[in-house]
């Protein structure tokens, strides 16, 4: 599927804004941090994984997050967060990009 270049520039916009969100988020048990959005609805998803139980201190940095992210764009945007308990090794869901990923293998491939 092919995107028109004012969504890439969004695609490129989001993810420059997570890479910045991201500083002192990945906690020892987060996996993974996927991005994915609807264009034309304006919503943007944030789905983050985690080993184990989550803690309030983990929801509260990925909810801070997703809202750092989201607050970079001065449209109309709304924010779809999941924050999920998936133990390693199972298989993570990819939405549109991974923001984050930690890796989980011996050296083997890459989970996703």
């Amino acid at each position: 599927m092919t995107i028109t270049e004012e969504e890439n520039k969004f695609r490129i916009r989001l993810l420059l804004g997570a890479q910045s969100a991201l500083r002192g988020v990945a906690t020892p048990s987060l996996r993974a941090i996927t991005l994915g959005w609807d264009f034309e609805k304006r919503i943007i998803f944030v789905k983050s994984y985690f080993d184990k139980s989550i803690c309030d201190i983990e929801r509260d940095l990925v909810s801070a997050f997703a809202t750092e992210i989201a607050s970079d764009f001065y449209e109309n945007w709304q924010l779809d967060e999941q924050v999920i308990q998936l133990d390693a090794p199972q298989k993570m869901e990819r939405l549109k990009e991974w923001v984050y990923i930690r890796y989980e293998g011996e050296l083997g491939p890459l989970p996703y």
